[in-house]
């Protein structure tokens, strides 16, 4: 990822260089605690465990693994219309208006299609 970001490889990331990734750009001057006007490796790290430590994590919002579990427990069971401990194809197409983003919802790949139907063999 540093080396993605820092154009000129020269081992920090300018202000320049952090404006083509516009969360790192937003963030740039907390970041850069020594206010040299780069981010080296060291205080990209120590952004990194911070957002970590609080639960800013992209594409989670979970602060620990039971959190998790609870929240996909009970995304299962609001999906699972007809209480019978499995989803269905319908109920799995419609998780993301039950359960909202993350589950299902936009940004996320559609469910699989229904395998085509069989091909009858060919009779010689």
């Amino acid at each position: 990822m540093m080396s993605r970001m820092d154009a000129n490889g020269d081992g920090a990331i300018s202000k320049d260089e952090a404006a083509k990734f516009p969360r790192l750009a937003a963030s740039f001057d907390q970041i850069d605690t020594n206010k040299d006007g780069k981010l080296s490796q060291d205080e990209l790290a120590a952004w990194r465990k911070s957002r970590a430590a609080s639960g800013d994590r992209m594409h989670s919002g979970y602060k620990d693994p039971e959190d998790m579990q609870a929240r996909r427990a009970a995304c299962f069971d609001k999906a699972d219309t007809n209480h019978d401990g499995q989803l269905s194809r319908d109920e799995f197409t419609k998780m993301g208006e039950v359960c909202g983003m993350g589950h299902g919802g936009r940004g996320h790949m559609p469910p699989p299609a229904p395998p085509a139907a069989p091909v009858a063999p060919v009779k010689k």
